[in-house]
């Protein structure tokens, strides 16, 4: 057989790519190497060896009745011709295989090891093969050798590309995988760069490893390289019931659009921090021209907001605290674009009851029109913001910088956080002691991702940061809705935001538990025999979850089915085991997860997965990429009652959802609702989780990080922060993890 047909007319579909930060930049295209200083071993393919017997097909692949989706342009079902060139101490062979197979055909094997982090070697085929010039997206089956969350020093990650030649034979480097770290099988997908097309028609002449730095043989498996194009068939999903509150006008909610609404958020205004005087009045008043006052007097004071909008927007705002000037805010707020605005003037502005609104128009410095709209109000002492930009212009919204301020101090939170970056409130020593912060309304945005630039340079005070509007895979930017709130008080607790969700719904039973995870079992009598022993010390009143090992042997999905792992005993192994956890008296919980799946999983459609900007799919733990939030959403809806009744669990530790923030999961695929915004991952991992809590007796956990977005949507989290924070070291502040998050989750667990 000839492994080098190009099959140009195929219409295939897509899988995966690499799990666990697996795939590097956007474009992925790197330039020629430097030609070598000493010259290539080269080593000849040899053919599979007689009598080898054929190793397992991926046994979730075989129930599901899976067969190629498409073509490849290199199958591997014959390596005559091939050839292994090695360079810096690297040696290889290249070999026929059935040892692992994902079909029923062989595979290629390579067996592999080096002396240093610089060993490589290129597998080339025996001529240039042509690639059709319709291709969009590069796929390939590759059986790994490691696990990224468990790093072998005798078995280095390694680094895969593909070498293209153009037109102008041309050599470049097309990256598919960046220290690879899965075992078994996992299907690689990277869409192919447009610029990388501008000098087709492409060849592929290699397939370049790097970073083979072990000294022993190590092995790897290929199958079915394919170049395909792919096709984007409409998807339809169910309605989800509407959000908890009532859009901006003209906002697009996505699918929240259905029968029934969200128990979240809980009023309309969101994250406004609490007050703690009742007695007060909020007033806006016109006080020149173009001058407008925003005024709170309560029985603890007064605070006002001094606006001047003109034809930069809307800052500088004087900030008085007690009729002392202690900051101007707002410097600097307002839409930003790709290009920088040249002309911006003032169309109008005035009072709408208690409302300020201004509208703006002008042009960058490429001639592109724009125009957005903005609105303030005041609620007890916030400064509530409104932005409006219709069109797809805006690439985000910046909340400006606070300056004139005396003595500026940043005061991090834990436990509110960007990923890594703790947000902070701002704290003034100066005459008249303040503090102050700047919150994203993340139950309104559309927006992308969030960001946050807390700094103090230069006398100015960077607080929090603005929110970024970024390209769907059309090309188009969803029209920019955003409100934020800017506090100034002489409390600091009155500066933290409110978390607008219902409490947990069986909390404070979940509370009067202990709780803890089993990390697999790997052994259901061991872990039985060690449970009972724990029991007769007197521990009555426990919660025990268990990990993904009850679903999964080896390097097989461990999310979306309904079946337990079927070397520890399946299904009545796993049901004999919750029930002898329940007859201890204890609540028995399973693992769960929509956040990572696996190719080889029964499920797998590419069009179930999240996409960037650029068309690749969403990486997510090892061997798996991020479903679709509403096809989680959905499949949680099937799978959660089956799994529950097959093994008559009572609890559960839903996994990751609280851990990933809703912007590292932003799906861009055009074709989904709510694409390009966080808030339609944020409300569908939301409506999961409360799902959750509805089946599983309420005492539905998950894995904490983000766990502030979600409290009281599941019963607890990890009290995790995943960063550099040290809580054991910080002089702690305990009040927006006690005042905001306890009231409404029980988390477990300390950092």
């Amino acid at each position: 057989m000839n492994p080098f047909d190009s099959h140009p007319g195929r219409t295939p579909l897509v899988s995966g790519i690499l799990g666990l930060l697996l795939l590097g930049g956007l474009t992925a295209l790197k330039p020629p190497r430097p030609a070598e200083a000493q010259q290539a071993e080269i080593f000849q393919a040899k053919p599979m060896p007689a009598g080898e017997a054929p190793g397992q097909r991926p046994y979730e692949m075989v129930r599901a009745g899976r067969s190629r989706p498409y073509p490849p342009l290199v199958s591997f079902d014959s390596l005559e011709g091939w050839t292994a060139a090695c360079e810096s101490g690297a040696i290889a062979e290249l070999i026929g295989s059935q040892k692992q197979r994902v079909w029923e055909s062989p595979v290629a094997r390579l067996v592999y090891r080096g002396t240093s982090p610089n060993s490589s070697l290129i597998l080339r085929p025996p001529r240039p093969i042509p690639i059709p010039e319709s291709s969009s997206a590069v796929t390939v089956w590759i059986y790994g050798n490691n696990w990224a969350w468990a790093p072998d020093p005798e078995t280095p990650r390694v680094n895969i590309e593909l070498l293209l030649r153009n037109k102008f034979g041309t050599q470049q480097a097309l990256e598919l995988v960046s220290k690879l770290g899965w075992k078994e099988w996992f299907l690689v997908h990277r869409v192919i760069p447009p610029e990388l097309h501008k000098n087709s028609p492409l060849d592929l002449v290699g397939i370049r490893l790097t970073g083979a730095a072990n000294s022993q043989d190590r092995e790897l498996y290929f199958e079915d390289l394919s170049f395909i194009q792919e096709s984007f068939k409409p998807l339809s999903f169910a309605p989800r019931p509407k959000r908890g509150i009532e859009p901006f006008p003209g906002q697009d909610t996505g699918a929240n659009q259905g029968p029934g609404r969200l128990p979240f958020p809980t009023r309309e205004e969101t994250i406004l921090p609490e007050n703690q005087v009742k007695s007060f009045k909020a007033t806006v008043e016109r006080t020149g021209n173009n001058s407008f006052t925003f005024r709170y007097r309560g029985s603890d004071g007064s605070v006002e907001y001094e606006v001047r909008p003109d034809n930069q927007g809307w800052g500088p705002v004087t900030v008085k605290l007690n009729k002392a000037r202690v900051a101007r805010a707002l410097v600097g707020a307002g839409p930003l674009f790709e290009d920088e605005l040249r002309r911006l003037r003032l169309v109008d502005s005035g009072l709408d009851s208690n409302a300020l609104k201004a509208t703006w128009e002008g042009e960058t410095v490429k001639g592109a029109q724009v125009r957005f709209e903005s609105q303030m109000r005041l609620l007890q002492k916030s400064l509530v913001v409104d932005y409006f930009c219709h069109g797809g212009a805006a690439t985000g919204l910046s909340y400006g910088r606070i300056v004139d301020v005396s003595r500026p101090e940043l005061i991090l939170l834990p436990f509110i956080n960007y990923g890594s970056h703790h947000l902070n409130v701002m704290m003034s020593r100066g005459s008249q002691p303040c503090f102050a912060s700047v919150w994203m309304d993340w139950y309104r945005s559309n927006g992308s991702q969030p960001y946050a630039e807390d700094r103090i340079a230069d006398g100015e005070v960077q607080l929090n940061g603005g929110v970024r509007y970024l390209a769907k895979t059309d090309g188009r930017r969803n029209d920019l809705f955003e409100r934020f709130f800017l506090t100034f008080s002489p409390v600091f607790e009155e500066t933290l935001p409110t978390i607008a969700n219902p409490p947990a719904t069986r909390g404070k039973e979940a509370g009067s538990r202990l709780w803890q995870e089993s990390w697999g079992p790997e052994d259901y009598a061991k872990e039985q025999e060690r449970s009972e022993k724990l029991k007769s010390y007197g521990i009555d009143q426990l919660t025990r979850c268990n990990h993904e090992i009850t679903w999964r042997d080896g390097g097989e999905s461990f999310t979306f089915r309904t079946e337990a792992a079927p070397g520890k005993g399946g299904d009545e192994a796993l049901q004999k085991f919750v029930a002898a956890q329940r007859g201890l008296g204890w609540r028995s919980g399973l693992y769960t997860n929509y956040c990572d799946f696996a190719p080889v999983n029964a499920f797998w459609d590419p069009d179930r997965v999240m996409r960037r900007t650029a068309g690749n799919l969403v990486t997510a733990w090892a061997r798996c990429y991020s479903p679709k939030a509403l096809f989680a959403v959905e499949m949680d809806r099937k799978l959660a009652a089956q799994i529950q009744k097959k093994f008559n669990s009572n609890a559960a530790y839903t996994d990751v959802h609280t851990s990933v923030s809703p912007w590292e999961r932003t799906d861009y695929d055009a074709r989904v609702p709510g694409a390009g915004t966080f808030a339609a991952t944020f409300y569908a991992y939301g409506e999961l989780l409360l799902h959750d809590q509805e089946v599983y007796d309420g005492h539905c956990w998950s894995e904490g990080h983000h766990q502030w977005l979600y409290a009281g949507l599941c019963a607890g989290n990890y009290g995790l922060t995943y960063s550099d924070l040290r809580l054991w070291k910080y002089p702690y502040l305990p009040h927006f993890d006690l005042l905001k998050m306890h009231p409404l989750s029980v988390d477990i667990g300390i950092p």
